[in-house]
């Protein structure tokens, strides 16, 4: 059986990432307007070709603040 991720990689595939958390999309969209991208029909095909890097620079948020927050996403499910 496959571990979970735990720890996000820039150079991770967002979609092994929202297979691993289905309710993290919602989270993101909660914590910032510049995720709204995420709710777009090009989402659904980009998604499997897009890194964690790649939505760092595309929404502009710093990769170690992506980090942070799915640290405390996937906290948030072990409480």
């Amino acid at each position: 059986m496959k571990e979970k991720i735990m720890e996000l990689k820039p150079d991770m595939m967002l979609s092994d990432v929202f297979n691993d958390y289905p309710g993290l999309k919602e989270y993101m969209l909660e914590k910032s307007d510049k995720f709204k991208q995420l709710d777009s029909p090009l989402f659904k095909v980009m998604k499997k070709i897009a890194t964690i890097k790649m939505v760092s620079e595309k929404t502009g948020i710093d990769f170690e603040v992506l980090q942070k927050e799915f640290k405390k996403y996937i906290g948030g499910l072990h409480e």
